[in-house]
């Protein structure tokens, strides 16, 4: 049960190529790009339903995993989860006083360790399966509002900071769902986005990564042009876009010679006797936008 669509989610246009024919774990859609503003997306769309049931069901983890071992995933997400902390902590002066919102909290490791660090922080998880983990390791409920349903009356204006990791990619109408999340900050609200970025250079060298890489899941593949150009047609003032390269040079090589991911031990950083080697790639990719990872900051 899908709808076919006929223009780019973001821009409108009506010139969109296939370029991807199927995904890693689905052969019913295909990956399409605008010509205009080098958007991704699937054809068709999924139903809003369907996408629901789909993490209820928590379906992407178990697209990856045989068996979920949580503890085994928290491990994994440490790298992530501290380095996302670093980057909000670059625009709170005062705990106590500034309240965050993460939107897609999934198992809650960010918002725990949000918490141990004395931070006003709050998490809305649509998964029934992961919100249910998330509310048994954090202090704060974690909500199971769908913001592309409601706009819950006693969060709109509350927050400082939103942040969303690896989320936007999964959202069915990302203006609509922006829209949305601004109505949550207040006046002088930031809004901060972590996606995948379409432009990753490993993607040209790689035909394993780019099989890979196009999943289910992941509704929109958004490049820095199109996910600038959506906050501005959502209104939000003084976008940054910039790249974070969250694998290593160990990691592509991974890809170049072995063809496959590393699932269980993801390569983040490479060998102290190396370092110099993966700093000088993850900057060079970063100073391109060729980063596997691009992060926008953005005001109401």
């Amino acid at each position: 049960m899908e709808v076919a669509i006929l223009n780019c989610i973001i821009c409108n246009n009506s010139q969109l190529k296939i370029i991807k024919e199927d995904l890693r774990d689905y052969e019913y859609a295909k990956v399409v790009l605008c010509s205009n503003c080098n958007h991704g997306q699937l054809e068709p769309l999924p139903l809003l339903d369907k996408v629901q049931e789909y993490y209820d069901r928590n379906m992407q983890a178990k697209s990856i995993y045989t068996n979920i071992d949580i503890e085994h995933i928290r491990k994994k997400s440490i790298f992530d989860v501290t380095r996302r902390l670093k980057l909000m902590q670059k625009f709170i002066l005062n705990k106590e006083r500034t309240k965050v919102l993460e939107i897609g909290t999934g198992y809650g490791f960010f918002v725990r360790e949000a918490e141990k660090e004395g931070y006003q922080i709050e998490g809305i998880e649509i998964s029934k399966s992961r919100r249910e983990f998330a509310n048994t390791i954090c202090k704060n409920k974690i909500y199971s509002y769908n913001l592309l349903k409601e706009v819950p009356q006693d969060m709109i204006g509350k927050y400082n900071i939103v942040v969303m990791f690896q989320v936007l990619e999964h959202i069915l109408d990302p203006k609509l769902f922006l829209n949305n999340v601004k109505k949550l900050l207040n006046n002088e609200g930031i809004l901060i986005i972590e996606v995948p970025n379409l432009d990753d250079h490993l993607l040209r060298i790689s035909k394993e990564y780019l099989n890979f890489f196009y999943q289910v899941a992941h509704i929109s593949y958004y490049s820095p042009k199109s996910l600038k150009l959506l906050l501005h047609k959502c209104n939000y003032k003084n976008i940054s876009i910039f790249g974070i390269q969250r694998y290593s040079i160990e990691n592509s090589m991974n890809w170049i010679i072995n063809k496959k991911p590393q699932i269980d031990s993801p390569a983040y950083q490479t060998v102290e006797g190396l370092k110099w080697i993966d700093d000088y790639y993850k900057q060079k990719l970063i100073s391109e936008l060729k980063s596997d990872t691009i992060v926008a900051i953005a005001y109401k």
